[in-house]
């Protein structure tokens, strides 16, 4: 299940977050266009959502793909780039260790069917 690392990747990128740079993410947020199909995160529940509460809905109401993908927009419109650029570097670490893992599990495989087909 990625959720909950999602969910600690996007609360890392927030976490930083002064009360009123996550107002300001926050009332953006309220305001962003959502794509076809996704729902809007109600205003009430984000009026005083902390970093890990906003993370916990984002995730919700948007799945993890689109959540980073809001989440990083809006950061960067809220004048957090520094932050959305954080998020953006810990997404490619874990993407490039998961490319990495799935290669050796690749070679682990071919490697025990060769070795299965000798035998």
């Amino acid at each position: 299940m990625k959720a909950p690392a999602t969910w600690l990747r996007l609360c890392v990128s927030m976490a930083p977050l002064e009360e009123k740079e996550l107002e300001k993410f926050t009332r953006r947020l309220r305001d962003l266009p959502v794509q076809q199909g996704s729902e809007r995160i109600p205003g009430a529940q984000l009026q005083r959502a902390t970093a890990g509460e906003t993370s916990g809905l984002l995730l919700c109401y948007y799945g993890e793909d689109y959540a980073v993908q809001v989440a990083e927009g809006t950061l960067r419109a809220a004048g957090c780039a520094l932050q959305a650029d954080w998020l953006r570097r810990i997404l490619q670490y874990h993407w490039a260790h998961q490319c990495n893992r799935t290669f050796l599990c690749y070679v682990l495989q071919v490697w025990y069917y060769v070795f299965k087909l000798k035998t």
